[in-house]
């Protein structure tokens, strides 16, 4: 996990307007358990324009999942809904 996350963080400084290099480094945070940091990463990357179809909507999924994990199931209902959209 720490080379995909040195992976990404090296395609964010190619590339500061990558979403898919955020939406990477939330996975990796996300899979480490670093849930504020994932949350965040997930969150800038939601706020830039994306090269591929899937990488909103993912970014949504798991705001989602952050959300159900913290009992915040109305947060997490509206995440899902946007992820689907």
């Amino acid at each position: 996990m720490d080379q995909a996350a040195a992976s990404f963080r090296i395609a964010l400084l190619d590339d500061p307007s990558s979403a898919e290099a955020l939406y990477g480094i939330g996975s990796v945070e996300l899979n480490q358990q670093k849930t504020k940091e994932a949350r965040a990463s997930f969150e800038r990357a939601l706020k830039l324009r994306a090269s591929y179809p899937d990488t909103l909507a993912n970014s949504w999924n798991n705001l989602g999942l952050l959300a159900a994990r913290e009992g915040r199931m109305d947060e997490a209902v509206g995440h899902f809904l946007q992820a689907s959209s």
